[in-house]
């Protein structure tokens, strides 16, 4: 997962895209174009499955429609906040932790369902970006505890 805070940009001419570059992230030479999935959040507005398009440049960048720049109420210049991981579905995909913690705790299970996506994959990110199985234990314990009290 990368988090960073980033300034929007646009492309010259009219119909230019407004974006901002997202360094840290390779394209993917499998894909179409180089393009890369991946879901987040930009200034807490949720991401889902959208296309990190290569420039030219080496770099990656993520185009802003204008729909959710409205909603962030930001445009060229202004900064953003933003959080992006691989949309890798076997990692992200919250109905596997969601089958983990209904095998330890209905009223978790419950209380996960019932977040955002988004939420629910920054919670698997979190979880999940470590590959040591002690702490990825650790860490699903530490979530039951706070699912359990409504914490999260």
């Amino acid at each position: 997962m990368i988090e960073l805070k980033l300034t929007i940009q646009k492309f010259e001419g009219k119909g230019g895209w407004s974006y901002v570059d997202v360094p840290g992230i390779t394209s993917d030479r499998n894909t179409h174009f180089g393009w890369v999935t991946v879901s987040g959040s930009i200034d807490g507005y949720p991401l889902e499955k959208v296309k990190l398009m290569p420039k030219g440049d080496g770099l990656l960048f993520l185009p802003i429609k204008k729909e959710i720049r409205k909603k962030i109420k930001k445009e060229q210049g202004d900064e953003v906040h933003i959080k992006l991981y691989l949309d890798n579905e076997e990692v992200n995909n919250p109905e596997i932790l969601y089958n983990i913690l209904l095998d330890i705790s209905d009223k978790a299970a419950k209380n996960f369902k019932n977040l955002h996506r988004s939420r629910q994959r920054d919670i698997i990110q979190r979880i999940f970006d470590n590959r040591n199985e002690d702490v990825q234990t650790q860490r699903i314990n530490e979530l039951i505890v706070e699912l359990e009290s409504k914490n999260v």
